[in-house]
């Protein structure tokens, strides 16, 4: 009498795993998709802002060339060209 209600157990337990599989997994799905967006979003902002940062340091190694040929033309003008 004690093992009459194993059945009755496991069908309950493998309706309710059943169900919360069909019901949950288009939430998941739905979950994965905003998850993948916004990493990508993550990603490009983090590009962006790379590219922003490489831009700046060309710019000032564009500054630093642009005053050393300035000094250089500036020091050459007392002295005659042959």
């Amino acid at each position: 009498m004690g093992t009459d209600w194993a059945p009755a157990v496991f069908l309950s337990i493998l309706a309710l795993t059943t169900g919360g599989v069909v019901l949950l997994r288009p939430i998941a799905r739905r979950l994965g998709q905003l998850l993948d967006v916004l990493i990508q979003e993550r990603r490009h902002a983090l590009d962006a802002r790379t590219d922003v940062q490489s831009l700046a340091k060309r710019v000032e190694l564009l500054e630093d060339r642009l005053q050393f040929t300035e000094r250089l033309l500036s020091a050459g003008k007392g002295t005659p060209e042959p």
